[in-house]
């Protein structure tokens, strides 16, 4: 784990789960289509909490830990993520 407000390089074959305190930006190359990338339960409300740059040529989907919403992230996208309280 990372300190907090650091960077980060994922690369990734399978969905993945986020968590707090793994790092504020975030890029991740997702290696296949179909994948999901879901964001941490908010233990406080706010953000943003993650800046997520989609560097890799495959697209992925970002949701909310219930699933309930969701975003189709885009190759060469920048996306912030805000949580809620859970």
């Amino acid at each position: 784990m990372s300190v907090f407000g650091d960077a980060k390089y994922i690369s990734f074959g399978a969905s993945i789960t986020l968590s707090l305190g793994e790092a504020r930006v975030l890029v991740l190359n997702a290696t296949t289509g179909g994948l999901t990338v879901t964001l941490p339960t908010g233990t406080v409300t706010g953000g943003p909490y993650f800046y997520i740059f989609n560097g890799g040529s495959n697209g992925f989907t970002l949701v909310d830990s219930d699933a309930t919403i969701s975003d189709s992230v885009a190759a060469n996208t920048l996306v912030t993520a805000n949580l809620n309280s859970a």
